[in-house]
C-alpha cells in the first residue's frame, strides 16, 4: 500500500495459476465500530464492520497499536487489525505474532515477479475466463471417466451470495 500515491499494489493468481500484478486506488472503506471488545494475543481489541467487494467483514483492531493497517486490503481503523473474517467465514485472517523492529524506517521490497501488470477489471476478466477453462477441464475429464459407467448430469454453480465487481461479465 503506497499511501503517498493513494495506490494499492497486489499480486493475484487465477484458478489456473496465471499471475497478475494489480495496481488500483486504495479502497475507501467505511467502518462501523461497535462497543464489543476481546483480547487477541494479549492486546485489547475493538470490533468493527465494513463491506468490500460484495463481502461483509468483521474485524478486531487494537488501538494500542496505532497503525491503520490490516491484512489483505482491509485498513483504515484507528488501530492495527489483528483478526478479520467475512460473514460466511470463507475469508479468515487471524493474528499469530509480530516482532517489534527498532529501526525508525524499514523498507520492504516485493520479491521480483514475472507477473503481467494490469488494472483490477482486467484481472477480474482473466479470473472469469480461467475459471471457465478450469471447470470445463474438470467436466470433460469427469465425462470421459463416466462414459464407461452410465449417464450422469453435472451442474456447477457458484456458492454463496453474488459478489459486487466493477463490471459484470456474461
Amino acid at each position: 500500500m503506497d499511501r503517498s500515491m493513494g495506490l494499492l499494489h497486489s499480486l493475484e493468481q487465477t484458478m489456473i495459476g496465471n499471475t497478475f500484478q494489480i495496481t488500483e486506488e486504495i479502497p475507501k472503506l467505511v467502518w462501523e465500530i461497535s462497543e464489543n471488545e476481546k483480547i487477541i494475543g494479549g492486546f485489547s481489541c475493538k470490533q468493527a464492520f465494513t463491506s468490500f467487494r460484495g463481502r461483509e467483514y468483521e474485524a478486531w483492531f487494537a488501538t494500542t497499536l496505532p497503525f491503520p493497517n490490516g491484512p489483505w486490503k482491509l485498513h483504515g481503523l484507528p488501530g492495527l487489525i489483528l483478526e478479520a473474517k467475512d460473514k460466511e467465514s470463507e475469508v479468515v485472517f487471524q493474528f499469530y505474532s509480530f516482532q517489534v523492529i527498532l529501526d525508525s524506517m524499514v523498507r520492504i521490497d516485493a520479491p521480483p515477479c514475472e507477473a503481467r501488470k494490469v488494472p483490477f477489471a482486467t484481472f477480474f476478466e482473466a479470473q472469469y475466463r480461467d475459471g471457465e477453462k478450469f471447470y470445463q477441464f474438470i467436466a470433460d475429464k469427469m465425462k470421459r471417466n463416466l462414459e464407461r459407467s452410465g449417464n450422469i448430469h453435472i451442474e456447477m454453480k457458484q456458492s454463496g451470495a453474488p459478489r459486487f465487481w466493477e463490471r459484470k461479465l456474461p
